[in-house]
């Protein structure tokens, strides 16, 4: 049976998130407020706590300007 949470699959995307926004120059702060969502739950995240959901892997992607594909690449 397939394990529905993946502690390296959420590592490793937590890991892309905060690249992206570091690179972007954004704090966790600017990247809530550009996806409407608490800045805990960035925190938690690029800290690989949680399995997000579609709509906040979206707003991710639209905040990055990025398509999900590119947001996912190498997840």
């Amino acid at each position: 049976m397939n394990k529905i949470r993946n502690e390296e699959v959420l590592r490793k995307f937590g890991l892309r998130i905060k690249q992206l926004r570091q690179e972007r120059g954004m704090s966790q702060d600017d990247l809530a407020i550009a996806c409407d969502v608490e800045k805990t739950q960035i925190y938690r995240i690029e800290g690989g706590k949680i399995n997000t959901t579609i709509s906040t892997l979206h707003a991710l992607a639209e905040a990055f300007e990025l398509s999900l594909e590119q947001l996912l690449h190498d997840v």
